[in-house]
């Protein structure tokens, strides 16, 4: 009996300690930190350098239904935004290729740049788990916002914290 309920200890406790790790999402940035990625890729070969840049990037997975739901909110933000030569916009595709991003951008049509991530090289110097991420660096490269899922309401809380950053003034 004693062993059976030692059994039955160890089991639950064990299940707790899994579920809670399973819940908290793994994050290694938080708002203020400068950003562990400076650049990216685009799946045309071009280089994306965020060096004095405001930016906008979504870690995503083309299979992920809340970053589905977030690549047309994306595309109107970019749509507003193209003409900024301030502003860099991408996608970065956790564990995808140009293979399956190509015809993603095309399916969606997406015309901002979207970036491969085929070995979680960007993403897991950002957290462990959990997409869509998203986040906005200012001109020095700090994280002033990110967010995890997709939801409407904190998304244009995101566009209205963007475009006061856009406003900024470019120290020369």
């Amino acid at each position: 009996m004693r062993i059976l309920s030692l059994t039955i200890s160890i089991f639950l406790m064990v299940s707790l300690a899994w579920a809670g790790e399973k819940k908290a999402p793994k994050t290694y940035t938080k708002v203020g930190d400068k950003t562990p990625v400076t650049q990216v890729i685009t799946i045309e070969g071009k280089k994306l350098d965020f060096s004095g840049k405001v930016v906008v990037m979504s870690l995503f997975a083309t299979w992920c239904p809340p970053c589905r739901q977030e690549m047309p909110e994306l595309e109107k933000l970019w749509q507003k935004h193209s003409k900024n030569k301030d502003l860099i916009l991408c996608a970065v595709g956790r564990e995808e290729t140009k293979k399956e991003l190509a015809p993603f951008k095309k399916r969606f049509k997406l015309s901002f740049p979207l970036a491969g991530d085929p070995k979680r090289e960007v993403f897991s110097k950002f957290a462990k788990s959990d997409i869509p991420r998203l986040y906005v660096l200012d001109r020095q490269g700090k994280i002033i916002y990110q967010s995890i899922g997709f939801d409407h309401k904190e998304f244009h809380k995101m566009i209205s914290l963007l475009e006061k950053e856009l406003q900024k003034k470019v120290k020369k």
